[in-house]
């Protein structure tokens, strides 16, 4: 679950502030807030962003998206607390692989 909000889109896009770290870091964040519209539901969400973004930055949101997610259910379901920065090294890990 995120620290700040309930466990939505608004929390992995924007509200949780290891989410945004990451995007920040990722290089996404500016992409992103163009495109997150918070009235909208978490799959219009990502496919909305998937359309302004070129095939890398895909690659990049789909590990990110799943870290960040990964991030989520180890806080919930094992109370492990990572940084902003573990969570984005996951991301760019499986890229690199």
């Amino acid at each position: 679950m995120c620290e700040d909000s309930a466990e939505d889109s608004a929390c992995i896009f924007s509200m949780c502030n290891k989410s945004v770290l990451c995007w920040q870091r990722i290089d996404l964040w500016n992409y992103l807030m163009v495109v997150f519209d918070p009235g909208v539901s978490f799959p219009m969400n990502v496919f909305a962003i998937l359309q302004h973004l070129d095939q890398h930055q895909k690659q990049v949101f789909g590990v990110a998206l799943w870290s960040i997610w990964k991030h989520m259910n180890n806080k919930v379901w094992n109370n492990v607390i990572e940084s902003a920065q573990s969570i984005c090294e996951r991301a760019n890990s499986l890229i690199a692989s």
